[in-house]
């Protein structure tokens, strides 16, 4: 249900009149996160038939601190693509959509033709930078060592907590085929759009049925630096007294800061962990048709 009304079609929702046609999402980048979706939608947005907002939407995950935008309804999501013109393809990226399970229910009842965009990272890489990502912006004070090890008890009060949880591709995928045909999907990694960008772009102007531009590569992303704190336990304490945009955690975050990024992570635990996703990933590659095989190493 949405506002007290089953969708089926967006025609059910009021949005199309005899005159206007209003913008909605042809397709949405899924996820998953820390796995390039902010570079690949960015690449995307250089196309001049498709139309990008610059940041997530948030709308579909509809928990925690987004947890007003579905509440809103279609008229706020729509809103967010107001800037597109008639003749471009309208989408979004919130890598958060792969992994809440609400998420594939919603788009189908709103969306239920979109196309969906995956793209995977290693899990064990996807991992650990998810972890520093959550130190950061202060929401893990623990060692990556402890979070994994108890990650089973601490995700049942914060499924924010479940690192591991999120790089487990194939649970998230077959949550998706039980609302969309796999024809709707598009599958790409992380490390194909590294070391192949037009390559992986190609695929996704087919997925969407637009011709390519080589200018779509040309344009380099501005990635803004991001240093992590030199004492977690004291980001983590403001975030949780103040609030992470409160004054005094923006103070916080100009002194307590080290420009170093994070380090490598203990060889011994990469392989443990990379034998635990061993056979989820083969699953993946069965059910994406990945060639997966260099995540094992």
């Amino acid at each position: 249900m949405f506002g007290g009304i089953q969708i089926g079609c967006i025609q059910c929702l009021g949005l199309i009149s005899n005159n206007v046609m209003m913008k909605l999402p042809e397709f949405i980048i899924v996820g998953t996160m820390k796995s390039g979706t902010s570079t690949l939608g960015f690449h995307l947005n250089q196309h001049k038939e498709i139309y990008m907002p610059d940041k997530e939407i948030h709308f579909f995950d509809g928990i925690g601190g987004y947890k007003d935008r579905w509440e809103k309804g279609i008229d706020w999501y729509q809103e967010q693509f107001d800037n597109a013109n008639k003749n471009q393809k309208v989408g979004e990226k919130t890598p958060t959509y792969c992994y809440v399970k609400e998420v594939p229910g919603r788009i189908k009842e709103v969306l239920p033709e979109v196309k969906l965009i995956w793209i995977f990272r290693n899990p064990v890489d996807r991992a650990y930078s998810n972890y520093w990502h959550a130190v950061r912006n202060g929401g893990e004070k623990e060692s990556f060592e402890y979070a994994v090890k108890h990650e089973a008890e601490r995700v049942k009060k914060n499924i924010w907590k479940g690192y591991l949880k999120r790089s487990n591709y194939i649970e998230q995928v077959d949550r998706y085929l039980s609302f969309f045909e796999p024809d709707n999907m598009l599958f790409l990694t992380f490390e194909e759009l590294k070391s192949d960008l037009a390559g992986t772009l190609k695929k996704a102007c087919e997925f969407l049925q637009v011709e390519f531009q080589p200018s779509m590569c040309e344009t380099k992303e501005i990635k803004n630096k991001t240093y992590l704190p030199r004492f977690p336990a004291i980001r983590y304490y403001f975030a949780e007294q103040f609030g992470s945009r409160s004054i005094l955690s923006k103070i916080e975050r100009k002194i307590n800061v080290k420009k170093e990024s994070y380090p490598k992570m203990d060889p011994d635990l990469r392989n443990k962990l990379l034998e635990k996703f061993r056979k989820s990933n083969e699953k993946l590659a069965d059910v994406t048709g990945l060639n997966l095989d260099h995540w094992n190493k």
